[in-house]
C-alpha cells in the first residue's frame, strides 16, 4: 500500500475511535460471560451504503435456550438489498479462534500478535491494521490498537490525536440524507445556529456527559461530569417544520421508535471515556522505524519504544502484554470454538452468498459487528443481546 493510503488508515482509525462508532463500542472482548439461559438475543442487518436515515433490520435469534449449543437454520432477510442471510449454528461459550498467515503478495495488510498475561487467565489476540473491525481489543482490564503511519512526521501528527482524544471539544456533524459533505458545528447548548447550505437550522438545547434514563419517571437525567454516554438533545427546522431528537456518541445510528421525519442525519462526536482505571494503549508501527506503544492511564500520556516478547505492564491491574509477532502482510479468517462451561462468550455463524456468488461463512462473537461482501452489496451484520436501536426508546 502507499504511505498515502496508510496514513489515510490510521489517522481515520483514529477519528473513528474518537468519535466512538457504534461497531467499535460493542467489540467482544475479555471479560465477556455467556448469556443466561432466558436472555434475549438480536440479529442486525443493513446495506453497508443505505441512505443516511437507514434502521437495521433487527431479527430475534430463534434459539431454545441461551444457555445451550444447537444447529439453527433461520433465515434473515433483507429487501434492500434483496439477499438472505442464515444463522446456521449457535455457542453460548465461544472461544475465539484466529487463523494466520503470510499474504507473499503484500496486497493484504500488517498484523500484529499481543499476548494479555495475568493471574486469572492468558490468551493472545491478533490485531489487523487496517480493519476498523479487527484493528481493536476491549478488557476490563485495558484497550488496544494497532496503526501504521509511513514516517515519523505523520507519527507526530497521529500521536497529538491520540493525546487530546479525550479532552477535545464536542461538536455536532449533520448531514442531508443521501449527502455526501458532513457540516460540523460547535456544542453551543441554547444557541441557535443557521446551516445556510442546508436551508435548516439547529439548536442543542441539552447536553448531558453521562446520559440515562429514569425508567419510573421516564425522565433523562445526567449520573456523572464524566464523559461515559455522551448524548445531545437537538431541535432542529427545515421548510416549517421542527423536530427534537436524542444523538449519542456510543451510538451514532440509533433512532427513536417513532422514526424521524426530517431528511438529516445528526451526529455527536464526543469523546467517550472508559472506566477510571482503565488505561487505553496504541501498538504503533513507524515504516522505516520500528514499534512503538502508547499509553493513556491517569491523566497521562507517554509514548515508548517496543521490542519483541518485551514484557509491558498494565497499569491498575497485575496483568502485563507482549508484542509477540509481527507479519507485513497477513490474511486473517476467525470462528468460535466450544469453550468450557462458564468461559468464552456468546456467537453465531452466518452463511451468505459471497460477492462471487459462492456460499460463504461469518462468526460474529457476542456485540459484534462485521462488514461483509454479499452478491448483492455490501451488508453490515450484528449480533448482540439488546434490540437494535430504533426499536428501543432509549439506550
Amino acid at each position: 500500500m502507499t504511505p498515502q493510503k496508510w496514513y489515510s488508515i490510521a489517522v481515520g482509525l483514529a477519528a473513528c475511535l474518537a468519535c466512538s462508532v457504534a461497531v467499535a463500542q460493542h467489540s467482544a472482548g475479555h471479560g465477556v460471560h455467556p448469556p443466561m439461559p432466558d436472555a434475549k438475543l438480536f440479529v442486525h442487518a443493513r446495506a453497508a451504503e443505505a441512505p443516511s436515515l437507514s434502521a437495521f433490520v433487527d431479527v430475534p435469534l430463534k434459539i431454545r435456550s441461551a444457555s445451550s449449543s444447537q444447529e439453527l437454520a433461520q433465515a434473515i432477510t433483507l429487501s434492500d438489498p434483496p439477499v438472505a442471510i442464515r444463522a446456521v449454528r449457535y455457542l453460548p461459550s465461544g472461544a475465539l479462534r484466529q487463523d494466520v498467515s503470510s499474504d507473499e503478495s503484500g496486497k493484504s495488510p500488517p498484523a500484529i500478535e499481543v499476548s494479555i498475561e495475568g493471574p486469572s487467565q492468558s490468551f493472545r489476540r491478533w490485531l489487523l491494521a487496517d480493519d476498523p473491525e479487527r484493528n481493536r481489543l476491549i478488557s476490563y482490564i485495558g484497550t488496544w490498537r494497532f496503526m501504521v503511519v509511513p514516517d515519523p512526521g505523520e507519527r507526530d501528527t497521529l500521536f497529538k490525536q491520540f493525546e487530546t482524544e479525550l479532552t477535545r471539544t464536542p461538536s455536532v456533524r449533520i448531514i442531508a440524507a443521501g449527502g455526501d459533505s458532513w457540516r460540523e458545528l460547535p456544542l453551543e447548548v441554547g444557541q441557535l445556529q443557521s446551516i445556510p447550505e442546508l436551508n435548516c437550522t439547529m439548536q442543542v438545547r441539552e447536553f448531558f456527559t453521562d446520559y440515562a434514563m429514569d425508567r419510573t419517571a421516564l425522565t433523562p437525567s445526567n449520573q456523572s461530569d464524566r464523559k461515559k454516554n455522551p448524548a445531545a438533545f437537538v431541535e432542529i427546522e427545515y421548510e416549517g417544520v421542527k423536530e427534537a431528537r436524542w444523538v449519542f456518541a456510543k451510538f451514532p445510528d440509533f433512532t427513536p421508535a417513532g422514526g424521524q421525519s426530517l431528511p438529516f442525519r445528526i451526529v455527536l462526536d464526543c469523546p467517550i471515556e472508559a472506566g477510571a482505571n482503565t488505561p487505553d494503549f496504541a501498538v504503533v508501527y513507524v515504516a522505516g522505524g520500528g514499534h512503538e506503544v502508547w499509553t493513556r492511564a491517569s491523566g497521562k500520556t507517554t509514548a515508548t519504544a517496543a521490542q519483541a516478547d518485551e514484557k509491558i505492564n498494565i497499569p491498575g491491574s497485575q496483568y502485563a502484554f507482549r508484542l509477540l509477532r509481527t507479519l507485513a502482510s497477513a490474511r486473517l479468517t476467525e470462528s468460535y470454538t466450544e469453550a468450557a462451561p462458564g468461559k468464552g462468550s456468546a456467537a453465531v455463524e452466518f452463511e451468505y452468498p459471497s460477492a462471487d456468488g459462492i456460499a460463504a461463512r461469518v462468526w460474529l462473537g457476542m456485540g459484534q459487528f462485521r462488514r461483509i461482501a454479499t452478491s448483492q452489496g455490501a451488508l453490515l451484520l450484528g449480533f448482540d443481546d439488546r434490540a437494535g436501536p430504533q426499536t428501543s426508546a432509549h439506550p
